[in-house]
């Protein structure tokens, strides 16, 4: 597996790109500095540029949140510490995806992208900041389609 390049590492290869600020110190919480992060640390980490929000089912409106390659989807998940503090930032996320409805409606879009011929991968902005989810995404990416 390639090595991985994490946030903190980011700055230094990178001459003169500025890390964005964080409201609440970690990612996840202002969208347009996570897709400028995103896409820099995914070429820090020699994988080509996705493509952010493609959409993928007319009818019900989905969009990917990250499309590599037009073939692996990349869902980005909301806080896995519902009601309880991010080990973080110590803030208390809740979100329709930890709720009973919002896990339901995932599932179908994740079963949709999955049956749409697309590997689907999940992560979160924690794994994003520390870049582990970088050599998966490579991984993904050497599966001949």
């Amino acid at each position: 597996m390639p090595p991985r390049i994490s946030r903190k590492q980011l700055g230094s290869l990178l001459p003169g790109f500025e890390l964005p600020k964080q409201p609440r110190g970690h990612l996840g919480h202002d969208r347009a500095s996570d897709a400028i992060l995103l896409k820099q640390m995914c070429l820090a980490n020699r994988l080509p540029e996705p493509q952010k929000e493609v959409k993928f089912d007319e009818t019900r409106n989905w969009r990917i949140d990250w499309l590599f390659d037009g073939r692996v989807a990349l869902e980005i998940e909301g806080s896995p510490w519902a009601g309880k503090p991010c080990p973080t930032c110590g803030m208390r996320p809740g979100g329709r995806h930890n709720r009973g409805q919002g896990f339901l409606d995932d599932m179908e879009k994740y079963n949709a992208i999955a049956t749409a011929g697309l590997i689907l991968l999940r992560t979160t902005w924690d794994q994003i900041n520390k870049g582990t989810i970088f050599p998966v995404i490579a991984k993904a990416l050497e599966v001949k389609k």
